[in-house]
């Protein structure tokens, strides 16, 4: 299988596993002997079918091949989840539905299950392409929803309160290693990666509407000297406050990550034409301005950036854009540094 298959077969299981979750949350709804407990695990047959939703809609995304390869080992993550429906078809088969601890201990075994990575790459993927609640926020709440049941109907069996404890923690831990792959560990923003498959999908809703585009670029200048003169600690201060200060004049639907070194990139989704060269003028001034206080060196920034329409070749077109982009930000150096340079790119279809 090619890439694009493998995701569309993860998908595929992802919508299977959580189909057959419904299911088994519904016979157990059926069974429970009172209202509050019958309500609640049809609220959690709900949620499951919502996250099939989830699935469906990265579905869409990969027909339009619009879905990057956000795993390093695919094929592995679709052996791991196939083996893991395998199980849950078993367990259904196996558990009683009208026995209270039963049920809650099979509960337990899929949630458990559905903490796998491929779970938590995907909410954290389709978090970072979304505005909103994200369907961590949801997922969130569909884990504390079981562990607050947990509580109550488990409070004098000791074995279901581990469970819950478990479960809490281990979503935590999970949700921190699947955005730690796309995260700069120094400044808090995207990596290339992260930032990569972030604006992957959102160039597709751009070119598929007609949107106008805007990529920046920017650069910190000088910044060599502030290594040499101050030290990599001050350096390392500087990068994190430049990051902090460009994302804080950004809109929600922006991206914005750590290119590579002193260098960031600003992918901006929606824009009216001719205002990218205002934002990047902004981007440039709040930068002078909130690093003036860090002493005797001062810290500036040049941007290059470009505006325009995407073509249907979107990868083609994303990266002409950064390329533009890179070349403007080059020019800007030359020209002085601490300064805007911006062209609006016409693509013409190869």
């Amino acid at each position: 299988m090619d890439d694009n298959q493998i995701m569309n077969g993860i998908l595929d299981l992802c919508t299977e596993i959580d189909t057959r979750a419904a299911v088994i949350y519904k016979s157990f709804a059926d069974a429970s002997p009172g209202p509050e407990l019958k309500q609640f695990w049809l609220d959690m047959a709900a949620d499951e079918r919502e996250h099939v939703r989830w699935w469906q809609s990265l579905k869409a995304l990969a027909a339009d091949n619009a879905l990057p390869l956000i795993f390093d080992d695919p094929m592995r993550m679709h052996n791991e989840l196939r083996s893991g429906l395998d199980k849950i078809n078993r367990m259904l088969q196996q558990t009683d539905p009208a026995n209270i601890t039963s049920t809650f201990v099979a509960g337990s075994r899929l949630e458990f299950f559905m903490q796998h990575r491929v779970f938590a790459t995907l909410f954290e993927f389709i978090s970072n392409t979304t505005d909103g609640v994200t369907t961590e926020d949801e997922y969130e709440n569909h884990v504390k929803r079981f562990i607050r049941a947990i509580e109550h109907y488990g409070h004098d069996k000791p074995e279901l309160e581990i469970l819950g404890e478990t479960l809490e923690r281990m979503w935590r831990d999970n949700m921190e290693l699947a955005a730690l792959s796309n995260i700069d560990p120094l400044t808090g923003v995207f990596n290339r990666r992260g930032l990569f498959q972030t604006i992957t999908p959102l160039a597709h809703l751009a070119w598929r509407n007609g949107y106008h585009v805007g990529v920046i670029m920017g650069d910190i200048d000088n910044f060599k000297s502030v290594n040499d003169t101050l030290g990599h600690f001050a350096g390392d201060d500087v990068l994190r406050l430049v990051a902090r200060t460009l994302q804080s004049r950004l809109r929600r639907s922006d991206v914005m990550g750590r290119y590579g070194g002193e260098e960031f990139l600003v992918f901006l989704s929606r824009v009216e034409p001719g205002s990218v060269a205002a934002v990047a003028e902004t981007l440039r001034a709040i930068v002078e301005q909130e690093t003036a206080a860090l002493g005797p060196l001062p810290v500036t920034i040049s941007l290059g950036a470009c505006e325009g329409m995407l073509l249907d070749n979107v990868a083609l077109s994303l990266d002409a854009f950064t390329r533009a982009a890179d070349n403007n930000l080059y020019a800007a150096k030359a020209a002085g540094k601490n300064r805007v340079v911006v062209t609006r790119e016409t693509l013409q279809t190869p």
